[in-house]
């Protein structure tokens, strides 16, 4: 696990649970656009966001950068 880890972790919680809940509202009266996820993203944020139906792109090396 490295730091950033259980951020994305809580992330990941939020979408499946509070946002996924209010999802469908949100959608009815504005256009999110794409969302980015950089670096890499959990198994369980990912699941969460392509669950929502998300525009979502996930980039693990964007920007040429890597965590060691």
């Amino acid at each position: 696990m490295n730091e950033t880890e259980p951020g994305a972790l809580a992330v990941g919680f939020h979408l499946g649970t509070t946002a996924g809940a209010h999802w469908p509202e949100l959608i009815q009266v504005a256009d999110p656009g794409e969302f980015l996820f950089c670096g890499e993203a959990p198994q369980e944020m990912q699941q969460a966001a392509v669950g929502m139906g998300l525009d979502a792109t996930f980039a693990p090396n964007v920007f040429g950068f890597t965590r060691n």
